[in-house]
């Protein structure tokens, strides 16, 4: 099934947190000494990867977030729209109840 013209196919979702670490790099050392390398197992955090997809194109855009919330689902909903520009929208998503909520429905018609 094809859309009707002028309607862009839009999926959305996120990304359960991930774990920020440091991981060594590649260090080439001159000399007869062997190049030693001190690991840090520490973490840094974790980011929520709130992201669109548009399947007919290719096109993505994502937002990191330290949480799950309303506020950065609706602040990836204001990114879809500046950046997959349409008369119309049709928005794919789970049934996660920030997507049906008040807020949002509020944030899309304003």
């Amino acid at each position: 099934m094809t859309p009707a013209l002028g309607v862009r196919v839009i999926c959305v979702d996120e990304m359960r947190p991930i774990a920020v670490k440091t991981y060594s790099g590649e260090e080439w050392k001159v000399g007869t000494n062997r190049s030693t390398f001190e690991p840090d197992e520490g973490r840094r955090g974790q980011w929520w990867v709130h992201a669109a997809f548009e399947p007919a194109t290719g096109q993505a855009t994502l937002v990191l977030s330290p949480s799950r919330d309303r506020a950065t689902h609706i602040q990836l909903l204001e990114k879809v729209i500046s950046e997959f520009p349409a008369e119309q929208w049709l928005i794919i998503e789970d049934n996660l109840s920030m997507h049906a909520s008040r807020q949002t429905h509020l944030a899309l018609a304003a």
